[in-house]
């Protein structure tokens, strides 16, 4: 085994805990050990996309020998960039239950954020729509629900955090099975936090477009999501201009 399998050995090892990777990383850095730094935080180049969140594009991403998520957020400007910010505090927060995203860490240079979580194999939307994708993954609706809604009860009872994007697209399946939801661009405390429209067309409660958000309007979309995992089928698709309502309203 060479010295650089060694050190990728080592670092997977470390990187199963909570955190890690941006404690590795700072050792690293007081360290001076440059060439360990490089490979840890070595850049997406040529990477699948795999997805797309609030305000960027996820990647598939081969890192320190294991594939990983990677979302980018280009920073065009300061609003964006608190966004990336508190997205990464929010998942820092959120990072030890089994229904929501592990998140491994960040990049961040004066034009990019690059955020760096568990790849799972897929979305809802993919599962439900694609037959031979939900044969990979063998997990019963009420089960989803289950967790989807187990999940959601500790944002909303321990962190006391709304997600405020709930949508097949941010609930995504791993092999298992487990559900997990994910992208908390635009979560926000319970109380005290803003009461401006936001969300995705389609995919949004009455409670929000009277501007009374709250736990029952996610509550409600807990509904509509059962409905499809049990029939197989999204009723309807949303147009392309009215997908992206928060991007127009932004904080």
């Amino acid at each position: 085994m060479t010295s650089k399998d060694k050190a990728f050995k080592f670092y997977r090892i470390i990187l199963t805990k909570a955190n890690a990777f941006q404690y590795l990383k700072d050792a690293l850095q007081e360290s001076k050990q440059s060439e360990a730094l490089q490979i840890l935080t070595s850049e997406v180049t040529n990477a699948a996309v795999v997805g797309e969140g609030s305000y960027g594009k996820v990647y598939k991403h081969l890192h320190l020998g294991m594939y990983r998520a990677v979302k980018h957020i280009k920073i065009s400007n300061e609003t964006i960039r608190q966004i990336a910010e508190d997205e990464i505090k929010s998942m820092e927060t959120y990072n030890e239950h089994e229904n929501v995203v592990r998140y491994i860490g960040n990049e961040k240079n004066n034009n990019d954020v690059y955020i760096y979580m568990e790849l799972c194999e897929m979305n809802l939307k993919m599962w439900v729509t694609d037959l031979e994708m939900k044969r990979q993954i063998n997990i019963a609706p009420l089960e989803v629900l289950k967790q989807i809604t187990t999940g959601l009860q500790w944002l909303h009872e321990h962190h006391k955090i709304l997600h405020r994007d709930l949508k097949p697209e941010n609930i995504l399946l791993t092999a298992y099975p487990k559900v997990k939801l994910s992208d908390f661009g635009l979560s926000k405390p319970i109380h005290g936090g803003t009461t401006k429209l936001r969300g995705t067309h389609g995919w949004m409660a009455p409670e929000i477009f009277e501007e009374t958000p709250g736990q029952k309007a996610e509550n409600f979309l807990v509904t509509p999501i059962l409905f499809i995992t049990i029939f197989l089928k999204i009723q309807y698709q949303v147009p392309e201009s009215q997908t992206t309502i928060h991007k127009n309203n932004v904080i």
